[in-house]
């Protein structure tokens, strides 16, 4: 019930999250079926909750949108092991269940804490280490702000968790969020990765000393400049920072949902409170990306590091108030 100040985001969350799936679906050629259950269809008097199935094992092809209408948030209690474990019980019915080819992913959002399990409240957490023992299996949460111990128990990694806010806007940003993710997650599957424990792309959790060691400081050979006029793109505004512009020695700031970024791209990543500036192959690694392939990226939680991506375009516009980053060894020739 608490979930209804958000009825029209999350109804759009979900959308969002199925055109994802569709889009990555038909992107890469994998055959792709989706199952959904509602946690806390239950009775709002007694409080008690329930997992009701909405939508359960539907080619991605022909799965609809989900009407603001069509979702009640009601009940007072939120079962969130039994609809996990009701995930389960569906996928592991599916024909071809068996096949070492076919993958599951489990993607779960919650603005509350479990609380009234019966079925699943003992068993969940084993049974999740046993799926993910198996390499097929993949469990990716996202959970109130602060709230993420409460995944402690269930052998979930930590870079499978997104925490969100609870409000509209909140909800937007891990939308995109998981939106960059599955788009990612499609591009490595169709590349023989059969689960990942790094879903998100985050750096909250990377340490100084790892970026330091598997990059390459370029903080002597770039610059960096604050974007105070929109109206210029991306050349114009190197050539009046510099007085030329090469294609490639220009990086803008990642600030928004990128929808395609090649793997020819040079990505930078730059420490906030240090200044260093970082780049190197193993960047998209320690962004949790996987390393070939065009990939969706969004502003996801990079704790105290900024993202720039190198910009193939002469004409790209910039946002006020973002940066941009120019390292002319960069330069495409």
């Amino acid at each position: 019930m608490s979930m209804g100040r958000l009825t029209a985001s999350a109804a759009k969350d979900y959308n969002n999250l199925i055109s994802a799936i569709q889009t990555g679906a038909a992107a890469t050629g994998m055959q792709t079926i989706v199952s959904v259950v509602g946690c806390g269809h239950g009775n709002i008097r007694t409080g008690v909750g329930a997992v009701k199935r909405l939508v359960e094992k539907v080619d991605v092809s022909f799965l609809g949108r989900m009407d603001e209408k069509t979702y009640v948030a009601n009940g007072h209690s939120t079962p969130l092991y039994d609809s996990v474990g009701e995930l389960i019980n569906q996928l592991e019915k599916v024909e071809d269940y068996a096949n070492e080819d076919v993958s599951f992913l489990i993607s779960t959002i919650t603005d509350g804490e479990e609380n009234s399990s019966s079925v699943w409240k003992n068993a969940l957490a084993g049974k999740i280490a046993s799926l993910q023992n198996t390499g097929r299996w993949t469990f990716v949460f996202r959970v109130p702000t602060g709230k993420r111990s409460q995944l402690d128990n269930l052998n979930i990694f930590p870079d499978n968790i997104c925490e969100w806010d609870l409000s509209t806007a909140g909800l937007q940003v891990a939308s995109a969020k998981t939106e960059a993710a599955l788009s990612s997650y499609f591009v490595a599957r169709s590349a023989g990765a059969k689960s990942t424990n790094s879903f998100y792309s985050d750096m909250n959790a990377v340490k100084p000393q790892q970026v330091a060691q598997k990059l390459t400081e370029i903080t002597k050979e770039c610059t960096i400049y604050d974007v105070e006029d929109a109206s210029d793109n991306i050349s114009q505004f190197v050539t009046k920072k510099i007085g030329k512009f090469w294609m490639g020695i220009a990086f803008y700031e990642l600030i928004k949902t990128e929808k395609v970024v090649q793997d020819r791209k040079v990505i930078c990543i730059r420490d906030k409170k240090t200044k260093k500036v970082y780049s190197g192959a193993a960047s998209r690694a320690l962004l949790g990306l996987p390393s070939a392939g065009d990939i969706s990226l969004s502003p996801g939680c990079h704790g105290q590091y900024s993202i720039f991506i190198q910009s193939t375009s002469a004409n790209r516009k910039l946002p006020l108030g973002s940066k941009v980053l120019i390292w002319e060894k960069a330069r495409i020739i």
